[in-house]
């Protein structure tokens, strides 16, 4: 899944993705990967994220990554 951050609710864990109109829910497990990312809570809105290995039985991800989009950058420092 190759997505925009829509949100993340901590109670439940659930990443909300957007994919052009469409949204995807997400379970962030104890066992998903982070890739660039410290914490989901972390993720902006709008942050582009790549989500592999989204298992459709309970909607775990095995890896989340940070993805390098068209848009523009905010740079810290």
């Amino acid at each position: 899944i190759h997505g925009k951050v829509v949100g993340f609710d901590e109670e439940s864990k659930t990443l909300t993705v957007a994919q052009g109109k469409k949204e995807k829910k997400v379970q962030v497990g104890s066992k998903t990967q982070m890739v660039g990312i410290d914490c989901p809570t972390k993720l902006t809105k709008g942050a582009r994220v790549m989500i592999d290995g989204c298992n459709c039985k309970n909607k775990t991800a095995s890896k989340i990554a940070l993805s390098k989009g068209k848009g523009k950058k905010e740079k810290k420092g």
